[in-house]
């Protein structure tokens, strides 16, 4: 702070006055980032959502085949509870020869394979009445298995992943359908006591 002092005047009733002043040394050697950190945090996590919601925004239409079932899977209803389960069938159809079949078929093994790590590992509890299938090639063009809430964000890597560059390189996928198999059902986990 500096410290400014004046000799007598009208203004102060000739007297001597003085006043504190902050330097604009003293301002700068506070960091500016200190006064914006909070704002612009927001502002940059604003803008990286906006741009995150226009690349989800139709990403089905922007698939190089048709998606058939998917979104009445998302919208049936209580598919938003990650212990709510259908299970489900994802068909591949397809124009091309054996070895695009073959690399269609690696594809959906690929899914199988990640789709396992989606199951919760707790116990099922003894009310429950039903249990979730695990996910398997039914066929060389089908995948079948349990599928909730996190399941359907392996699915939808699945269709914009490996499907859909398989389909725009080759232009052999012609549709993929998503049905579902069963009426939904509830696994209800068994929670210990925590000891």
């Amino acid at each position: 702070m500096i410290q400014e002092c004046r000799g007598p005047s009208r203004r102060t009733g000739g007297r001597l006055s003085c006043e504190a002043k902050a330097s604009s040394t003293t301002l700068s050697r506070v960091p500016r980032a200190s006064f914006r950190r909070g704002p612009d945090l927001l502002l940059a996590f604003t803008i990286f959502n906006y741009f995150r919601f226009q690349n989800f925004k139709g990403w089905q239409e922007r698939l190089p085949f048709a998606l058939l079932g998917f979104s009445e899977m998302v919208r049936s209803k209580r598919m938003f509870c990650d212990l709510c389960w259908n299970d489900t069938r994802i068909t591949v159809e397809q124009r091309g020869n054996d070895e695009t079949k073959q690399v269609i078929e690696a594809a959906l093994g690929l899914f199988c394979d990640r789709a396992q790590k989606a199951f919760y590992v707790q116990e099922l509890s003894s009310d429950s009445k039903r249990s979730r299938s695990g996910w398997r090639l039914s066929s060389s063009l089908t995948a079948e298995g349990s599928a909730n809430p996190e399941l359907m964000r392996y699915m939808k890597d699945l269709f914009e992943g490996e499907l859909a560059t398989i389909a725009s390189r080759t232009g052999a996928i012609n549709r993929v359908q998503v049905d579902l198999i069963s009426e939904e059902f509830e696994a209800k986990i068994h929670i210990g006591r925590g000891d």
